[in-house]
């Protein structure tokens, strides 16, 4: 699934690995992509060297709510600048806040709320 068209800073990464392992088909681990840098340089185009990190906008620590919604968090990334550590733990809990209120959230919700906290957030 991808975002709407207007995807601003938000980047599609269309060749991101699965963000949860398998084990004869039961979950076993959330697992980061190790390429999701290299694959967000590709998807936007851009290489900030270390001025910026690159940023899972569906964090993994949800990645059992973005998965039922059909959202891989390893396919969404943007950059963030030197607030990004600062900003991370504010960020995440908000996504915490929205799951609380919104448990079976679908992906179109979901993204709108990416949307919102884009805008809050400023990546």
């Amino acid at each position: 699934m991808q975002p709407l068209s207007d995807e601003g800073s938000i980047n599609f990464l269309d060749n991101a690995k699965s963000a949860i392992k398998y084990s004869d088909g039961i979950p076993t681990q959330v697992v980061r992509d190790p390429n999701f840098r290299m694959n967000l340089i590709t998807a936007s185009g851009v290489n900030p060297g270390q001025s910026a990190h690159a940023h899972h906008i569906f964090h993994l620590e949800y990645v059992a709510q973005f998965q039922r919604a059909g959202i891989n968090p390893n396919s969404y990334g943007s950059w963030w600048g030197a607030g990004h550590l600062k900003n991370a733990y504010n960020y995440n809990k908000a996504w915490g806040s929205f799951f609380s209120a919104n448990p079976e959230a679908p992906a179109s919700k979901i993204f709108e709320e990416a949307y919102k906290l884009k805008i809050l957030f400023g990546y």
